[in-house]
């Protein structure tokens, strides 16, 4: 007999889930056992759901492995396992939005609908107000009792919840084409922001593909950060926060003098720049500087506010000097990474800071600042501190906003699927060939998609097999597609059509 690794192995080759392969393993069953079974379906199924304990999903996974097209009298014959009554009921197909639970709560008009409202939303899913005020009607008039009002709450939140998308509906098709289409009319350009001088942020076209493309770096990277409730009104720290976390050069607050005769460089520190910058303690800034320039050469300290740097013998060469003079002028001596600039805007009743630039995490651990608040356009950044679902909650946020603000309606549901798609795996892909497009399972998705005869020559010389279950393959080869009605499987027997007639 095979041993239990090389049945898991058969299994899984034939498409079957590890762990139920390990189940049927583990029964004493084999690949090739259940395969000569198959002419008697009932016995299989009852080996497969008695013996091994297999159910629903897990079920019907293993009889497709194997070859076996249920139909409809299949399921009469099938042990039905009842489950809990929780777990039947409670639906996590989205989380409530509090703005939507909090507009249908001011509709309620009596207590009977507060209480049918309250019974569906512990059941995670949002009833219509019209539904809600039909359901109290019928109780009112006393048409529902007690004891079936509960029953009727069920087997409505039951209904509507499996009637927000029909069976076998081509979501990924109509979200492509409802935000493909609409996205033509955006503009290609970049705007100034409203208020802040020579600040610029990518909007429209460019930002979506931005978005979509999953790209690390972003034209415009941009934060806005808000101040704690007692500090947000004070223009005096909002201003010292901006200046805090804005990048300074020493060719900010210093004069740079060359002179490459004698392979000399000079800096002279400029306390009233410096103190513009918002820099105190010139000994600080001095004690970064040498720690910088002494790899490069001998320093004299001329005064408090001037270094001489002779360059070494080995690195006497009109190359090697405008590098090191560039890397003076370029050395950060105050404020975080990534930060180019910060401006201070009125907002409401508070002050806010404008960035040019993003670093979240250091912003985060500032004090002053009101974690809670704080914005980043960067999603990678979003995710690398505050992990996924944030990272996905950004990208509907920022897909939406680029949208809308060029007038361009697209229904929210559909945003949601694109993030739900981009980081479904934990780590945020692009759509194109790199990410989504590239990772799918049929070679021939993939082929149609770019790259066409690589992606045929790789799938070739890997022995890859393709099971057609996808849109893209079976257009190909002109099968009827596995969406709406196309999904259905139904066979006919032969016999018992012959008994009955």
């Amino acid at each position: 007999m095979a041993s239990k690794t090389n049945i898991i192995r058969t299994l899984v080759k034939h498409g079957i889930p590890e762990e139920i392969a390990k189940k049927i393993a583990e029964s004493g069953y084999s690949y090739t056992k259940l395969s000569s079974m198959k002419k008697d379906i009932k016995s299989l199924i009852e080996v497969l759901t008695k013996e091994i304990g297999l159910t629903g999903t897990e079920l019907e996974t293993v009889l497709s492995g194997l070859g076996v097209k249920v139909d409809v009298t299949i399921e009469e014959k099938t042990p039905r396992v009842e489950a809990k009554e929780e777990e039947t009921l409670v639906f996590k197909y989205y989380d409530l939005p509090e703005d939507l639970v909090k507009v249908i709560e001011e509709r309620l008009e009596n207590d009977i609908e507060r209480k049918i409202f309250k019974k569906a939303k512990k059941y995670g899913v949002p009833l219509p107000l019209s539904t809600i005020k039909e359901i109290a009607s019928y109780y009112i008039s006393g048409e529902i009792n007690d004891e079936l009002l509960d029953e009727v709450i069920k087997r409505a939140v039951r209904e509507y919840s499996w009637a927000l998308v029909q069976p076998g509906e081509a979501v990924g098709i109509v979200a492509g084409q409802s935000v493909g289409e609409p996205s033509t009319q955006l503009t290609m350009r970049t705007f100034h922001y409203a208020g802040a001088a020579e600040m610029n942020i990518t909007t429209g076209l460019p930002r979506f593909i931005e978005i979509v493309d999953a790209r690390k770096d972003i034209s415009t990277p941009m934060m806005t950060i808000y101040l704690l409730p007692e500090y947000k009104n004070n223009r005096e720290i909002a201003m010292e926060v901006a200046r805090r976390i804005t990048m300074t050069y020493v060719s900010d607050i210093a004069d740079i003098i060359s002179d490459p005769e004698n392979w000399e460089i000079e800096i002279r520190i400029d306390s009233r720049r410096a103190h513009n910058y918002g820099i105190e303690d010139i000994n600080e800034v001095k004690k970064k500087i040498i720690k910088k320039i002494k790899n490069y050469g001998t320093y004299e300290e001329l005064n408090e506010t001037t270094i001489l740097l002779r360059l070494h013998e080995s690195r006497q060469s009109y190359y090697e000097f405008y590098k090191i003079l560039n890397d003076i002028r370029h050395l950060m001596v105050k404020g975080i990474k990534g930060i180019k600039r910060a401006i201070v805007k009125p907002e409401g009743d508070e002050y806010v800071i404008l960035t040019e630039g993003s670093n979240l995490m250091e912003v985060l651990k500032l004090e002053y600042v009101d974690w809670r608040r704080v914005k980043t356009n960067n999603i990678f950044e979003i995710f690398h501190t505050l992990g996924i679902e944030a990272a996905r909650t950004a990208i509907i946020k920022e897909a939406s906003s680029t949208l809308s603000e060029q007038g361009v309606e697209v229904d929210l549901r559909h945003l949601m699927l694109i993030a739900d798609i981009l980081t479904r795996d934990g780590r945020i892909k692009a759509i194109g060939r790199q990410g989504v497009a590239g990772e799918k399972t049929s070679p021939l998705a993939r082929a149609a998609f770019e790259v066409t005869v690589k992606n045929l020559f790789k799938a070739a010389k890997s022995g890859e097999e393709d099971k057609l279950k996808g849109v893209y393959e079976n257009v190909i080869i002109g099968h009827v597609v596995p969406i709406g009605t196309g999904m259905v499987e139904l066979v006919v027997r032969r016999e018992r059509s012959n008994e009955r007639s």
